[in-house]
């Protein structure tokens, strides 16, 4: 298992994307179909996005994606479980299954199943 995404909201985008660039990280202006302007960039394998809150949304509103080998010995039962318990399920660019499941404090989780 392995973390691929970690996405923070912010309340000033140009703010956040100001100082998280003073530490080195360089980001990529992106925006996915209808939804906002937001900032990516990728740390060693693993993609950080800052996206702007929406209204009276909170800033600590995080999502964080892990990565499952499909051949890994648990991730057949993961699978069902998550199955059960999302909120959405898309293919992503590669392919790979992903479903977003909820935590018990209503933090957004991203399994993706790898091909």
């Amino acid at each position: 298992m392995n973390p691929f995404l970690l996405v923070i909201r912010v309340r000033d985008l140009g703010e956040n994307l100001n100082f998280y660039s003073q530490l080195g990280i360089s980001f990529q202006k992106e925006k996915h179909g209808k939804g906002p302007v937001h900032y990516s960039a990728e740390l060693s394998g693993m993609v950080f996005e800052l996206y702007p809150c929406r209204e009276n949304e909170s800033v600590s509103n995080i999502r964080f994606g892990i990565k499952i080998k499909k051949a890994d010995s648990l991730a057949t039962e993961i699978k069902k479980w998550v199955e059960n318990e999302t909120d959405m399920a898309y293919s992503d660019y590669d392919g790979n299954e992903v479903f977003v499941v909820t935590d018990p404090d209503k933090r957004k989780i991203e399994v993706c199943f790898e091909r």
